[in-house]
């Protein structure tokens, strides 16, 4: 007999016949209707009833075995693509922010006051312009085309003019008359944010700094290994593949000849692709092993894998020829030296020494032209270049001097180039004082109830638990956006120094290499001062216009950005069961970060050590095995193919979805009783549902997607590996929660795995 949906239970929530008395603010809308009016109710209401399935179907979908068809039905019917719930707000951030960048200063601060303080009129119009004139720049389609590849063609200028190679003998090797300038190419790159021997910063980072694995207010420049054309994250399979090398030849070919200032003749192209080729596959060859390895220890839980803590000297030594030292001495802040720099696969190092030394003088040119052209080529205006695709930038993939839709790839541009500056108006539009204020009071509130339950989880000894309530009380909350001394949004001065290296003007090449330029040196500049917890540029991409969340274990802290902080799931006007079940969730769901199985690897200090006792580390992993077995057991079924869900690689962020979303429940439960003044309304058309069951109805609504499956599985086995698909966290978050099976009275009130 199938579940439906049941009449409404009683809830402890009790609708009143008059008005309710309370002390403003609180979360959650205050009406003396039963059911709320609000435009954000109307709004919030109107997204739920489009994405559920019709109430027709209601008595008929059971959603204790169809929870994703009852809450996603209409979302699949009307979306299509990678666009999931948690980013519906996306659309509607980007018409804003687009009709600021095509007004003017005054309207663009004409919006809504916020928390950001009085400007200095000046200093933020002079930022508002610089954002809109980067815009206006990707706009003009007519001057990008005039320019051509002109561009690409002087930076590969710059390069012969640095290191000046014949191209009469294309299998000369390097000798010692080569080095310097060969570093000093590479450094010259480097400016400009173009990768060459080393990834200044973590493979999937733009940050060049980190902490101190020994000691977390200490800063460390991070310097990885090169990053190759055919590398997918850790995987280098792709140098054994025929075809792939083919193609990727190919594509060096187009790369590379219409870009040097001297043409070659085809067949010296064709045999500089190869050879660049098979260049960076001699350095696969030589960091694959090691790299397994260290992501082997990484598993086994060894501190540090991979990594390794060396003097500049000791780094000079490691890679003689390449002068990894010399490369990095050309962006180190005034005066100051490093006196030591973590370095990921040390041993891997001396083995691409040799490769270096060992290839054509002329490849290991060329090797650095086609980076060049792959990281830039999608900011000229190229038919030559246009087959490079998707690897043709390392953010963007077609450029704005083609045909398609220019308008969308500006913003898409301006929003990942010029963040912080885009975050200030954004948040000026769209963020009030009243909606900060709450997101803080609800992870407050989250926070609060996830330290009460670890005093009673049963699988933790009793120093474990004493350690781990204070890991949460030291927990950092950074909600809405950047306010520390480093970088505060609500100060236009603070973003003028941000962005002090850079100059704005007509020619969008030279803005984008503006941008670049100023990025690095900010990076650079970092290793001075010491880390603040409040600091956004510790993590990646951590923009306040986007709609995301993070938590980052080396510094215990929590990011909540403002553009998730948006209609449908979130307002201050909204009932608390929408706004615990929505953004609570993922406030709970970041929180239980600090505890999963790479979180839990971190003291209360935010330091890696193994700080629980060995009953307690197995508890873990014996519960931690329950989520790897429930996931590994959900499939995707396509033509010719089942996708398996990677229990084990999505294992932080299944636990973390139980986690979250079992205290952001109680978390509304205790808020409910201990505020039973505050209004809990009915959502208009919704009134068929308690407020439970609608709690984890905007949970779901979450985790829907528009993807067909064969779709989603090569989107999450390509683009998404630490997450499971949406479908598979709805499925696995309502299984493991005993509140969402009383809620829906399903037979079994058992959750299947458990964990906090």
């Amino acid at each position: 007999m199938a579940v439906g949906v049941r009449t409404p239970m009683p809830v402890q929530t009790k609708l009143r016949p008059g008005p309710p008395t309370r002390q403003l603010p609180k979360m959650g809308q205050s009406q003396s209707q039963q059911v709320c009016t609000t435009p954000a109710c109307v709004h919030t209401s109107s997204y739920l009833l489009g994405n559920i399935a019709p109430p027709v179907m209601w008595e008929k979908v059971d959603p204790c075995t169809d929870f994703d068809k009852l809450v996603c039905h209409g979302f699949r019917e009307t979306t299509s693509g990678a666009q999931f719930g948690l980013h519906i707000s996306k659309p509607r951030s980007q018409r804003v922010i687009r009709l600021m960048l095509e007004g003017t200063y005054e309207e663009a601060v004409g919006y809504q006051s916020t928390n950001l303080r009085p400007r200095t009129d000046n200093v933020d119009e002079h930022n508002f312009n610089m954002l809109r004139q980067f815009y206006q720049s990707c706009m003009d389609k007519n001057a990008i085309k005039k320019a051509g590849i002109d561009p690409l063609v002087g930076l590969v200028k710059g390069i012969e003019k640095l290191w000046p190679v014949d191209a009469d003998d294309l299998d000369a090797k390097l000798d010692s008359s080569d080095l310097e300038g060969l570093s000093k190419a590479a450094a010259f790159l480097m400016d400009f944010g173009v990768r060459t021997f080393f990834t200044y910063g973590y493979a999937d980072r733009r940050i060049a700094t980190t902490a101190d694995p020994n000691d977390n207010k200490i800063r460390r420049y991070v310097l990885n290994i090169p990053s190759l054309t055919l590398q997918a994250q850790y995987d280098l399979s792709g140098y054994k593949n025929p075809n792939k090398t083919i193609a990727a030849e190919a594509m060096v070919r187009a790369a590379l000849s219409p870009v040097f200032p001297t043409r070659l003749e085809d067949e010296q192209v064709a045999k500089l692709a190869t050879g660049v080729i098979k260049f960076e596959a001699e350095m696969a060859k030589a960091i694959e092993p090691l790299m397994t390895l260290a992501l082997q220890e990484e598993k086994a839980g060894v501190k540090g894998a991979g990594e390794k803590l060396v003097t500049l000297t000791e780094l000079a030594k490691l890679a003689p020829s390449i002068r990894l030292d010399k490369i990095l001495s050309t962006i180190l802040p005034g005066g100051y030296v490093p006196d030591k720099v973590t370095l990921f696969l040390p041993e891997a190092w001396p083995l691409i020494d040799k490769v270096v030394l060992d290839s054509p003088k002329k490849v290991v040119q060329s090797w650095l032209v086609f980076n060049v052209v792959s990281a830039l080529a999608s900011h000229t205006h190229s038919t030559e270049l246009e087959m490079l695709g998707a690897k043709a930038g390392d953010s963007h993939t077609t450029d704005p001097g083609t045909s398609g839709d220019t308008p969308d790839r500006c913003l898409e541009y301006t929003l990942v180039e010029l963040d912080h500056l885009v975050d200030r108006f954004y948040v000026n539009a769209t963020y009030t004082d009243l909606g900060r204020k709450y997101a803080d009071e609800l992870t407050t509130n989250i926070r609060a109830e996830f330290r009460k339950r670890l005093t009673k989880v049963p699988w933790m000894g009793e120093e474990a638990k004493k350690r781990a309530v204070k890991k949460v009380d030291n927990l950092v909350q950074n909600i809405g956006y950047p306010t520390s001394k480093y970088l505060d949004l609500r100060s236009p001065q603070s973003l003028a120094s941000f962005y002090s290296h850079l100059n704005i003007t007509s020619n969008y090449f030279a803005n984008v290499l503006s941008i670049r330029y100023n990025l690095v040196r900010k990076q650079a500049e970092s290793i001075t001062r010491p880390i603040d917890r409040e600091e956004w540029e510790l993590v990646p991409d951590m923009s306040a216009h986007v709609a995301g969340a993070s938590y980052y274990a080396p510094m215990n802290t929590i990011y909540m950005n403002a553009g998730l902080s948006q209609l449908p799931f979130y307002h201050p006007d909204l009932p608390q069961y929408v706004l615990y079940g929505g953004l609570g969730s993922v406030i709970g769901h970041e929180i239980t970060h600090g505890f999963d199985s790479t979180g839990r690897k971190y003291d209360e200090n935010a330091k890696e050590s193994d700080w629980w006792d060995n009953s307690t580390v197995t508890a873990f992993k014996d519960r931690a095995q329950c989520f790897i077995d429930q996931y590994s057991n959900y499939k995707i079924k396509t033509p010719g193919e089942t996708y398996e869900d990677m229990g084990e690689a999505t294992l932080g962020e299944n636990i973390s979805d139980a986690g979250g979303l079992a205290i952001a429940y109680n978390a509304w439960l205790a808020e409910r009783k201990a505020k039973p003044d505050v209004w809990d309304q009915h959502l208009p058309g919704l009134e068929k549902f308690t407020h439970e069951q609608l709690f984890f109805i905007t949970y779901g609504s979450w985790w829907c997607d528009g993807l067909e499956d064969e779709a989603r599985a090569r989107y999450f086995k390509t683009s998404d590996p630490a997450h499971a698909p949406g479908i598979h966290r709805i499925k696995g978050g309502i299984a493991n929660s005993r509140a969402f099976k009383e809620a829906f009275q399903c037979k079994n009130k058992e959750p299947q795995c458990e964990m906090y």
